[in-house]
């Protein structure tokens, strides 16, 4: 039990961005999907992953409803893990000196990482889609915290947590060449930040009181909107834009306001495009594969992020089905921090989706910043009905 507990406090205590701040302005969930195809798919998003995506594409894109699975589903639960390279060269650090059970050795891991930049990130959602209605719960949780430089025993901890649900659907034209959709949600967002002490971190009892004593609780309503355009069925494509957070998310405080203390957290809203096309592979071919490339913007109302972080472009191989309902998919793409990959594996009642690429820190810096992360998903489909 205390291998488990001081492994975990470490981890705990060593995810972390550039800012020591986890961002709220993210999509929510990281999809290992978008990641691997190296940045925004608002013409590609079909499943769960459209109501941060893009909404238009609630109950699928191009749908034909003689197929019930694209518009009818149950998804319970929907699992994600992301984390960067330090993250993952911790743990195993930590298992290489026995930390669990030698607090001095947690105590050098902490050393050997101070300064560092590390990430660590969980969300869990559920939700059903009925033809092209969506409901869905999410919860999200960041977690950071950064060493001290002159003195590791110091740690800039900090965290942030959104949960909450929303529903949306879509509208797709009789001849499957329009679609547009709406998805709104209501949010708790939690945030905790201090300046703690390495033994204040692996005791539970006091790390628990810490983040209680400095937890400050907002809420608010969010809007995404979004559109999907395929003008010809030769080569299918594919014109995607979305908007998340229409107008920004504000959150307000929730309960009284403390001197020092802020009102409100904004979340930016933020518009992306894409554009992609899946070529024509010969009658028996295409029965069986999709390819698709497709090129992207994403954050296009952000002036202060030049043009060339927001470009990105990726492809798809999509084997025995196509888009997030293929039996298998494999994925490459590439934004300006470098390349990416990933792959689906979709079992019917229990999918896994991977991907490793790279994600800018913070869209809102005066530097950005590439980060290499990995994300890892399993979904649970109880029902095609």
């Amino acid at each position: 039990m205390r291998i488990a507990h001081l492994t975990f406090s470490l981890i705990t205590l060593l995810a972390t961005n550039s800012l020591a701040e986890p961002m709220p302005g993210d999509q929510l969930p990281p999809s290992a999907r978008e990641q691997a195809l190296g940045g925004s798919i608002p013409s590609m998003c079909d499943n769960l992953d459209a109501i941060f995506c893009n909404p238009a594409g609630i109950g699928g894109l191009n749908a034909d409803t003689s197929n019930k699975s694209w518009f009818r589903k149950l998804y319970y639960p929907h699992v994600t893990a992301s984390s960067n390279e330090n993250l993952y060269k911790t743990i195993n650090d930590i298992r290489k000196v026995n930390a669990g059970t030698d607090s001095e050795a947690g105590r050098m891991v902490v050393a050997d990482n101070a300064g560092k930049r590390q990430y660590g990130r969980a969300n869990f959602f559920a939700g059903g889609i009925v033809r092209r209605f969506a409901v869905v719960g999410f919860s999200d949780a960041q977690v950071s915290a950064i060493p001290r430089v002159d003195d590791s025993n110091i740690i800039d901890y900090k965290y942030l947590s959104l949960s909450g649900g929303g529903i949306g659907g879509s509208y797709q034209s009789s001849n499957n060449m329009f679609n547009v959709g709406y998805f709104g949600y209501y949010a708790d967002l939690k945030t905790s930040s201090n300046l703690i002490s390495y033994d204040s971190v692996i005791d539970n009892v006091l790390r628990q009181e810490n983040l209680k004593d400095n937890a400050q609780l907002f809420n608010g309503f969010g809007h995404n909107i979004g559109v999907g355009i395929r003008p010809s069925k030769s080569l299918e494509p594919s014109i995607g834009i979305s908007a998340t957070n229409v107008g920004d998310t504000t959150f307000k405080r929730d309960g009284e306001e403390l001197e020092g203390e802020v009102s409100e957290v904004k979340i930016k809203q933020k518009v992306n495009a894409s554009y992609s096309v899946s070529p024509y592979l010969g009658k028996k071919l295409s029965k069986y594969i999709k390819l698709t490339p497709l090129i992207a913007a994403s954050d296009l109302t952000n002036d202060g992020l030049e043009i060339r972080h927001k470009v990105s472009y990726g492809i798809e191989l999509a084997i025995a089905g196509e888009g997030s309902f293929a039996s298998l998919s494999l994925r490459y793409g590439r934004n300006l921090g470098g390349s990416s990959y990933g792959a689906l594996l979709n079992g019917g009642l229990i999918g896994l989706e991977i991907s490793n690429g790279y994600s800018i820190i913070d869209r809102h810096a005066a530097t950005i910043e590439y980060e290499k992360r990995l994300v890892g998903s399993v979904f649970v489909n109880l029902a095609e009905f």
